[in-house]
């Protein structure tokens, strides 16, 4: 990641207003946990093309793991207000929608999954949506969708080949279960 950066930035040299490299050198920042000059490009890449939803979300992205949700927030909606008339990014709603969760705003997180994903779906909007449902307390919606999680890696390859079939959420009748351990489960987010 470092070189790259370092030839991005050169690139740069010779480009100063090539978005793409802007971009690419803000994702490369990020990476190497770099907020200020990923900040500092994505905002250099919006002053080149204020009307980019890719770049309204880029900087969103920045601001959200600077900790500044709120500013993130109003660059998430900006970039899907830009994207409603020139739909550059069907899956960011993914993006703004972990940040709405770790603002605690769990029911906009819920309402904005549940907007998108009829007709934007993927393995990690599915995933994404069934923890924001878990902290809503919709369990039963929310331990089915938790099943996505096993359609990708890491998670796919790892998972547990039982001959048995899976609980089906039935009455048990004094039958054994076995409950392994959820990979991938991860720390959960506040709850509003």
């Amino acid at each position: 990641t470092e070189e790259a950066r370092e030839a991005l930035d050169h690139a740069l040299s010779l480009q100063p207003e090539n978005i793409y490299c802007l971009a690419s050198l803000m994702a490369c920042e990020m990476d190497l946990d770099r907020l200020d000059p990923a900040e500092k490009h994505a905002r250099q890449a919006l002053a080149i093309h204020t009307e980019s939803a890719v770049s309204w979300s880029n900087l969103a992205g920045v601001l959200d793991r600077h900790g500044r949700h709120s500013e993130a927030m109003e660059a998430y909606l900006r970039s899907e207000a830009l994207e409603e008339t020139n739909p550059e990014l069907h899956d960011d709603f993914v993006n703004f929608a972990i940040c709405l969760l770790r603002a605690a705003r769990t029911q906009d997180a819920v309402a904005l999954f549940e907007r998108k994903l009829p007709h934007y779906p993927s393995v990690a909007a599915h995933s994404h949506y069934a923890l924001a449902l878990l902290l809503s307390g919709r369990m039963t919606e929310g331990w089915r969708q938790y099943e996505f999680r096993w359609l990708e890696e890491p998670l796919h390859s790892r998972r547990l080949n039982f001959r048995k079939p899976v609980w089906s959420g039935r009455a048990h009748n004094g039958k054994t279960m076995f409950l392994p351990p959820a990979p991938g489960l991860g720390g959960f987010l506040p709850v509003n």
